[in-house]
């Protein structure tokens, strides 16, 4: 590590303050955002959520992020953050259910309240609709996932990708009715 850091670092020249390259960061995402990569933008999240720690939309886009990166845990506690600090928003409380989802492998009862929340928060969105259907379908409750299944296809466009998955899940349960106390 030492004859790395010797052969590819400046051991004679002092170190860059913190502040000098955050500066340039945020120079380089004025004027070249495209240029920036995850960590940047990371890094640049962090520091307006250390400048303004009410704010909960750096903590939402910091999620989105590590989403992205299949960084799940790390996107939940972000999105829990800008749960704390936003209880109404319908971006916090979405990205946490699917991070939730995506940590646990299924709808987890906690996610689930989270979807049924996001359902009030933004009802057009059919998101939390789907989620909610595909937790009745995890748990046996059929005949429960078909109104949520129906809700989630009046709310997606007719060429949204999820429609063909929708309807056949609907189709399947009209060949197959659920049977009665399922």
């Amino acid at each position: 590590v030492l004859g790395l850091y010797l052969a590819l670092g400046r051991p004679s020249q002092p170190d860059e303050p913190a502040a000098g390259r955050m500066a340039a960061l945020e120079k380089r995402a004025a004027t070249a955002p495209d240029s920036l990569g995850p960590g940047d933008l990371l890094a640049l999240l962090d520091a307006r959520a250390k400048a303004d720690p009410s704010a909960f939309q750096p903590y939402v886009f910091k999620g989105q992020i590590l989403a992205e990166q299949g960084r799940d845990a790390e996107a939940a506690r972000a999105f829990a953050s800008a749960l704390e600090r936003a209880p109404d928003s319908p971006d916090a409380a979405l990205g946490l259910a699917r991070a939730l989802v995506a940590q646990e492998g299924v709808v987890s009862p906690q996610a689930l309240e989270l979807f049924k929340r996001v359902a009030v928060l933004s009802p057009h969105d059919p998101v939390p609709w789907l989620y909610q259907a595909l937790a009745a379908r995890q748990a046996g409750r059929l005949a429960d996932s078909e109104p949520l299944w129906r809700e989630t296809l009046k709310r997606l466009p007719s060429d949204d990708p999820r429609h063909a998955m929708v309807t056949s899940m609907l189709e399947e349960l009209k060949a197959k009715p659920p049977q009665a106390g399922r």
